[in-house]
């Protein structure tokens, strides 16, 4: 429970600011710039999240890595690619190691608790995973309706603009035409100012929760991977990376970072700001939330009678008819209430991904569980990175990016499809906990010796 008050803290501040990044900052496209920045950085810290856990533990690593997100935080009262760079740069280092240690502490801890009870790993980790990313999801909501409101309440100073929803939705191209077109609100410079010292304070919560309340794995698993070198680390993280399970999962990691990034940077910016404002980008991102939320925890609990193919099957179905909507949506006759369905559609095929195949990367390698979340977040940043990135030059629409969604869903459904394929006519991944199977090759070796 620690390290999920930690996360909805950490997350509902940095969340909130993500969603609004691509509309405060469109103009030079510094904010997407930013966010490019971190999941670029993100990347790269991700192999060698493996070594910083191995040194740190999961529990201080999670402690210094939210220091990193406040700092970025900050940087936004004083916007310039001066001050916001350098923090992205910064924070994108201390991302991938907390991702990977919550990963690995999750996992272990489903794992420890698998051993003394009559479940299975994969049930046991597939609910953690659940429980978890509802509260990841549900972190959008005090973090979004706090933004709404305070920039709801700042109306009356702003400044108003006419609106040209010739260039929203799939029609919006770049950062240029959004930052002349969109939304018909402008905050004033205090009400930003209050709004980024909340969303401060919020995040500068979650270190002291990380550092006094949360468990030391070390203390109460027993189930841990043998310690390796830093070297011995590095090697494992990239000789995952080139096996045959890792290679038919990584589009369809790519696809979760490129939609996650489409729904946090041209979702926020080419739907909803552009047609309502930048001051319904809260309302509208809390129901993503709570949807998300909801989504995370039923998945949970349900995978433990239906499997995970059927969950993803839905997923990819309701995901290629969101996209194929979206594609052709006319902002001209859209309302408000069609961008709230976009947000809970999208959320519960993200909350599904995002937390099944966590669950997923637990049960295809239960012994290398630093190594494997460390490339799973890898891939995903650097598909973050594209979304982003992609999305501030002006020739790049919005049309673009969602047909690419759509082909790297199909090719990754269609490996995952072959990889579940796969699984099913190899031996069981677990053929009983990893605990009792240490202990049953101790016994043999001393039968060995003593017939010996």
């Amino acid at each position: 429970m620690e390290c999920h008050a930690t996360v909805t803290c950490n997350q509902s501040a940095y969340l909130s600011l993500q969603n609004l990044a691509s509309s405060l900052y469109a103009t030079g496209g510094l904010g997407l710039g930013s966010l490019a920045t971190i999941y670029g950085f993100k990347a790269i810290s991700c192999l060698a999240a493996p070594v910083v856990i191995r040194y740190f533990a999961t529990k201080w690593t999670i402690v210094v890595a939210c220091c990193t997100y406040c700092v970025y935080i900050a940087m936004n009262f004083y916007p310039a690619y001066y001050t916001l760079i350098p923090a992205a740069v910064l924070m994108g280092m201390g991302s991938g190691p907390l991702w990977s240690s919550q990963g690995t502490h999750l996992t272990t801890s489903a794992m420890n608790l698998a051993d003394f009870t009559s479940e299975t790993h994969e049930a046991v980790i597939s609910r953690f995973n659940g429980v978890f990313f509802m509260f990841f999801l549900a972190s959008q909501i005090p973090g979004n309706l706090v933004s709404s409101l305070v920039l709801f309440s700042g109306v009356n100073g702003g400044t108003s603009n006419e609106t040209d929803l010739s260039f929203c939705g799939a029609n919006d191209c770049g950062a240029a035409p959004a930052a002349n077109s969109s939304g018909s609100y402008t905050p004033d410079q205090t009400t930003v100012y209050i709004l980024f010292g909340t969303l401060l304070a919020w995040g500068t919560l979650s270190i002291p929760m990380a550092a006094f309340f949360m468990n030391p794995l070390p203390y109460y698993c027993s189930i841990l991977p043998t310690k390796r070198s830093a070297v011995e680390q590095l090697k494992a993280t990239l000789r995952l990376a080139l096996s045959p399970r890792m290679f038919l999962l990584i589009p369809l990691i790519v696809y979760n970072g490129l939609e996650l990034g489409f729904a946090y940077g041209d979702f926020t910016k080419a739907y909803i700001s552009c047609t309502q404002g930048v001051q319904t980008i809260g309302f509208v991102m809390t129901a993503y939330g709570v949807a998300g939320g909801i989504s995370a925890l039923f998945l949970g609990i349900i995978s433990k009678y239906t499997g995970r193919l059927p969950i993803f099957t839905v997923g990819f179905l309701s995901q290629l008819v969101l996209i194929t909507m979206m594609l052709f949506w006319d902002p001209h006759q859209g309302q408000l209430w069609h961008l709230y369905l976009m947000a809970v559609t999208w959320a519960f095929g993200g909350a599904l991904r995002e937390s099944q195949i966590a669950a997923f990367f637990g049960v295809l390698f239960p012994k290398d569980q630093a190594p494997a979340f460390a490339n799973f977040r890898f891939w995903q940043a650097i598909a973050y990175t594209v979304a982003f990135a992609f999305s501030i030059p002006d020739y790049m629409c919005v049309s673009y990016m969602l047909r690419a969604l759509l082909g790297t869903l199909c090719l990754g459904m269609g490996l995952y499809y072959l990889l579940e394929w796969r699984i099913r006519h190899e031996k069981p991944v677990y053929k009983r906990p990893v605990q009792k199977e240490t202990k049953t090759e101790e016994v043999q070796e001393k039968q060995e010796l003593r017939n010996w």
